[in-house]
């Protein structure tokens, strides 16, 4: 029986690379990351599709919370210092 206290509650560097999916949705255009940043636009309902499907399939739990991450690389252009 799974109990909500602290205790047995996962931390945060417990999840193994079994527990985790990474959905690769390819190069998108800045304006695209902006709205999926914002919680709109259509990839947005790109992820939200993709998470039901892996519902459907059984891949997670019907219940379980979803986390997206968003990351843009930094450019490296002539005159940046990193």
């Amino acid at each position: 029986m799974a109990t909500n206290s602290p205790e047995s509650a996962p931390q945060a560097g417990d999840a193994t690379a079994s527990d985790l999916i990474i959905l690769d949705i390819g190069k998108r255009d800045a304006d695209a990351v902006k709205k999926l940043r914002k919680g709109k636009g259509k990839l947005l309902n790109k992820v939200n599709n993709a998470v039901e499907q892996l519902r459907d399939a059984g891949k997670i739990e019907k219940n379980a919370q979803v986390v997206l991450i968003v990351v843009r690389e930094k450019n490296s252009g002539l005159f940046d210092s990193d």
